[in-house]
C-alpha cells in the first residue's frame, strides 16, 4: 500500500495489531519509564511529569461521556483532536481515544469516543482523486459536494 493510494490511520501507519487502547497503553508506559530514569539519574523531576507516575488510563471499554471527538482528515491522514490541542490517529476498528499529550487529566484519563462520518468511503474517493496528499483535507461540516466542487476548482477530475 503506498502512501499515495489511501487515507491513512492508524491501522495503515503501524502493524495491524496496534489498535488505539494498546498505543496509549505502550506510550504511558514507555513515558513512565523515561520519567523514572530521569528521577532516579538526577533525582527530580518536573511535577507536571511526576504525576504522570500515578496515571491509570481508563477503561477504553467504559469511555468518558464527555463529548466525542469528531475525526477530520488532515494530509491525508485521519486524527482525532483534544482539547489540549493534541491529536491523534484514528484507529477505525477501535473508535475510542485518549490524547497521549494530555492523557485527558480533566476527564479522569479516560478514553473519549471517536466519530468517523457515515460517508466515509466518499469523503476518502473524493479525496484520492487529489495527487498530492498534503492536500488531502477534510473537516466535519464540509460535504461530498463541497470536496468535489473543490476538486473541480483545482482541475482535479
Amino acid at each position: 500500500m503506498s502512501r499515495a493510494d489511501v487515507i491513512h490511520t492508524m491501522r495503515s501507519y503501524f502493524a495491524p495489531e496496534v489498535s488505539s487502547r494498546a498505543f496509549a497503553a505502550s506510550m504511558l508506559r514507555r513515558t513512565k519509564q523515561t520519567i523514572a530514569r530521569r528521577l532516579a539519574e538526577q533525582g527530580f523531576v518536573q511535577v507536571e511529569l511526576a504525576a504522570l507516575l500515578s496515571v491509570v488510563l481508563g477503561d477504553p471499554d467504559v469511555p468518558s461521556d464527555a463529548s466525542p471527538r469528531e475525526a477530520y482528515v488532515d494530509g491525508g491522514n485521519w486524527f482525532v483532536k483534544c482539547e489540549c490541542g493534541g491529536c491523534e490517529f484514528v484507529d477505525p476498528k477501535d473508535l475510542v481515544t485518549i490524547c497521549c499529550g494530555c492523557w485527558h487529566s480533566g476527564d479522569g484519563h479516560r478514553f473519549r469516543r471517536v466519530v468517523l462520518p457515515e460517508n466515509r468511503a466518499a469523503i476518502e474517493a473524493a479525496l484520492l482523486r487529489r495527487p498530492d496528499p498534503v492536500t488531502r483535507g477534510w473537516n466535519p461540516g464540509q460535504t461530498v459536494e463541497d470536496l468535489e466542487r473543490e476538486n473541480h476548482e483545482h482541475g482535479v477530475a
